[in-house]
């Protein structure tokens, strides 16, 4: 882990030195600047890096806000640093080198713990957390932490019911791109998630990794009062409530329920509905495991009729005691 950190400051280190390297706005010569001041020359307090502080040395005084030089403002529109591969252009030198990284499968920063490499700094930072377990970014309503501020900003419009991301053609309004990604495809029915193995295809990434889970058989939401395993979060979660007793879904009638299913097949008792009909004989039933249990008697029907025994039929003994 100490090494990740190593990697990191030396990163900050480069970039100090070569700013030291720049020229002033206000002087011709760099000698003459402040920033002389690393090669033993007398530094100029004039100098519009801002003012100087004697016995300040470069690492500690050049971050301070009066010392940072800040460049002009570029005119709205000037973009004078263009990418030769995509022609897309940026105000600023930096800004343009960052972007070209996109272009190369160039990753500097690797992870000591997993060997996880990176394209940017600021993304190996990030990864970090995952090992160290660190989430600085605490929500003031219910005390939530995250690891990303942006995921923080997300889950705050929980609290304030904000969704700002509209979908053009039916109006429904997500509170992240991302659901309103994964929504759209419900009208073009794009599905660019495939299963490598069966073909199956899905809108969703999150949909195809639990998919795989059907191939694999992992289970790897584990319950920790009785250790049973699920393939997903959400199955762990309901199975949850055995333990606890929590019931969240509650009839009309009072009587409540820890799964919505539970639920929606206790109101058809005050509705009288069946969905679940016989494709031979008509009869309806409110659980489809009621139906397949029913099936089974046409099942059997039809092996007698072939000359055969039902499923639940037993075979007489018939060894050489059956006389």
């Amino acid at each position: 882990m100490l090494e990740n950190y190593r990697n990191l400051a030396s990163v900050g280190k480069a970039r100090l030195v070569a700013s030291s390297t720049q020229s002033c706005r206000t002087h011709a010569f760099p000698e003459v600047c402040w920033f002389g001041e690393s090669r033993g020359e007398k530094p100029d307090k004039s100098c519009s890096h801002g003012a100087y502080s004697p016995g300040a040395s470069l690492g500690t005084s050049f971050f301070q806000p009066a010392h940072l030089s800040v460049p002009d403002k570029i005119p709205r529109g000037d973009k004078t640093y263009a990418c030769s591969k995509c022609e897309k252009a940026f105000r600023y030198s930096s800004d343009l080198s960052r972007h070209e990284k996109t272009h190369t499968a160039e990753k500097c920063f690797e992870c000591q713990e997993c060997r996880q490499a990176f394209k940017y700094s600021s993304n190996l930072r990030r990864h970090l957390r995952t090992h160290t377990g660190e989430k600085p970014f605490e929500c003031a309503q219910c005390g939530k932490t995250f690891t990303r501020n942006f995921n923080l900003i997300l889950h705050q419009r929980n609290h304030t019911g904000e969704k700002p991301y509209e979908c053009k053609d039916c109006g429904k309004a997500f509170n992240q791109p991302s659901s309103l990604r994964s929504h759209a495809r419900t009208h073009t029915g794009e599905k660019p998630f495939g299963c490598a193995q069966c073909g199956k295809a899905f809108r969703e990434h999150s949909s195809l990794k639990t998919h795989l889970r059907t191939h694999t058989r992992e289970k790897p939401y584990a319950c920790n009062q009785c250790g049973k395993p699920f393939r997903t979060s959400t199955h762990l979660n309901v199975h949850k409530r055995i333990h606890t007793g929590e019931k969240l879904y509650e009839c009309e009638c009072g009587r409540a329920f820890g799964q919505s299913s539970h639920l929606l097949v206790h109101v058809r008792t005050h509705t009288a509905g069946k969905p679940y009909e016989c494709n031979q004989c008509e009869k309806a039933f409110r659980h489809s495991s009621s139906l397949t249990v029913h099936k089974r008697i046409h099942a059997g029907r039809e092996t007698v009729r072939n000359g055969g025994l039902p499923l639940s039929v037993s075979h007489p003994y018939g060894g050489p005691l059956a006389d």
